[in-house]
């Protein structure tokens, strides 16, 4: 299919900080949605622009925020990581950035494992990645009666891909390819009361197995705090990484 996303169109497919920015751009962080198409770094799909406290504090630093409308239950697709593809191809362009423009991938959990899964697959290399409470293991996922839909999301996400439905879902969670993740500096906030996606089949799995492959990686625990809550210490130190990336 020919690309359809332009820089004259982006508003459709992504919002940004643009009017933020403080000189030149300095670098670019995409920010991915969660499951409900909304980001708990505050991306919002339906606001016009990236007017969030993430958005505004990276562009008091020269940094572009780009939340990209992929929308719920995305999970990383091939045709997520061609939007974000053709989306970044459109902001390069319209912001007539070098190619050498560091880029970090963030969000959190779907989001965290957007940010992840498109730091393997997609076109743009990320310098850095920042993630809070993320899916990594989309099998266990697809398993859970936690949440009654959980197993249809998994489904929704990847069951029109050739080959067996467990390894295509596997080869698309971050815990399964840890190995093959871009050597980068990590970032991962736990929540050690994370009710939808429990610490002992995500985030320590995931963060054990990035360990023993020798990755970049810094996690930091937070107790008594649930899924994606980010108390203002936290969340300014998840900033400051992005920043300092």
């Amino acid at each position: 299919m020919n690309r359809y996303i332009f820089k004259e169109n982006l508003g459709r497919f992504c919002t940004t900080n643009e009017k933020y920015i403080k000189g030149p751009i300095k670098k670019v962080v995409v920010e991915f949605p969660g499951s409900d198409g909304n980001s708990c770094l505050g991306g919002n799909f339906e606001a016009l622009e990236n007017e969030t406290p993430f958005a505004q504090m990276l562009g008091e630093h020269g940094i572009l925020t780009v939340y990209s409308f992929i929308g719920p239950w995305s999970w990383m697709r091939k045709i997520s990581v061609d939007t974000v593809d053709d989306v970044l191809d459109s902001i390069f362009e319209k912001f007539n950035l070098p190619a050498d423009t560091p880029l970090v991938t963030a969000g959190g959990s779907m989001g965290g494992h957007g940010a992840l899964m498109y730091a393997l697959n997609g076109k743009y290399r990320p310098s850095a990645c920042a993630v809070s409470c993320p899916t990594t293991d989309l099998y266990a996922l697809s398993k859970s009666d936690r949440h009654n839909y959980f197993c249809a999301c998994v489904y929704f996400a990847f069951a029109d891909c050739e080959g067996d439905f467990e390894e295509v879902v596997k080869a698309n969670s971050p815990l399964y390819v840890a190995d093959k993740l871009p050597r980068i500096p990590y970032y991962m906030i736990i929540c050690d009361q994370d009710e939808p996606l429990p610490c002992e089949e995500h985030a320590y799995p995931f963060l054990e197995k990035m360990q023993g492959e020798k990755h970049d990686i810094t996690s930091v625990l937070l107790e008594g705090k649930q899924h994606c809550e980010h108390p203002e210490e936290a969340f300014r130190a998840f900033v400051e990484f992005v920043i300092n990336a």
